[in-house]
């Protein structure tokens, strides 16, 4: 797995009632099932009502918070957290095959060398018809 998801950023996009047993409820903060970070002393147990029962509502913010690397970018939001949306970016590889073509035999270039002429073995420059039997 190419890179671990990265925290981006978060904000709030609202608040929820929750009912939670009384005894998760210790010294002004909020025990599991809910989170730790979410005290009453921060104001957020806004509608906190026990008075004898076996359960109180408590308001809790939502945030929003953003996970990112390089193959997708996740939004993840709610008390009891779930993803919101995701943008998956998947890898793209693009591959062309060619069919290897059979070298080209017969070439016409400058051509250069020694050659047997009406006046003996002299050097012979001009335009020659040649075929390659190796090619390098």
């Amino acid at each position: 797995m190419p890179g671990e998801p990265k925290y981006t950023s978060e904000q709030p996009v609202g608040t929820a009632e929750v009912r939670v047993p009384t005894d998760c409820i210790k010294m002004g903060a909020v025990q599991p099932p809910i989170r730790a970070d979410t005290d009453t002393a921060k104001g957020y147990a806004k509608n906190l009502v026990a008075n004898g029962s076996d359960s109180a509502t408590i308001e809790l913010p939502i945030m929003q918070s953003v996970y990112e690397n390089a193959d997708y970018k996740a939004y993840v939001s709610g008390v009891h957290a779930r993803l919101d949306s995701i943008f998956v970016y998947p890898l793209h590889e693009v591959v062309t095959i060619k069919e290897k073509q059979p070298p080209k035999r017969w070439h016409i270039g400058v051509t250069t060398g020694y050659g047997i002429g009406t006046k003996g073995m002299q050097p012979y420059v001009g335009i020659g018809l040649t075929y390659s039997i190796i090619s390098f």
